[in-house]
């Protein structure tokens, strides 16, 4: 497997939309068995309705994301290397001047 950047799928309310510098983003990083997709039914309304970006991760080999070749296990130190890069990399998405990142889990 890849060991740098981020590898699986983001679901967010940014695209098309410029961050809200007063609400920092939320970024929502499912746990085990599930993917992005358990956040955005109930929580992404209730966030985006209160101002806040949202952004949530389905970490590699989760959610049908790609795993990597021939892998049959992700090992959590690989989700938290995932997790670390794509925040490594919101600030460029956001803009500079957008607020750090709430994380929730």
């Amino acid at each position: 497997a890849p060991k740098s950047g981020f590898f699986g799928q983001i679901m967010s309310t940014l695209e098309g939309s410029k961050p809200i510098k007063k609400r920092p983003p939320l970024v929502f990083v499912h746990g085990s068995f599930h993917a992005g997709w358990c956040w955005t039914e109930k929580y992404f309304p209730y966030f985006v309705s209160l101002g806040y970006p949202v952004v949530a991760l389905s970490l590699r080999g989760t959610g049908g994301t790609f795993a990597g070749e021939n892998v049959k296990k992700v090992k959590i130190t690989e989700h938290a290397s995932d997790v670390q890069a794509f925040l490594e990399k919101l600030p460029s998405i956001l803009g500079d001047e957008a607020s750090k990142p709430i994380l929730i889990s």
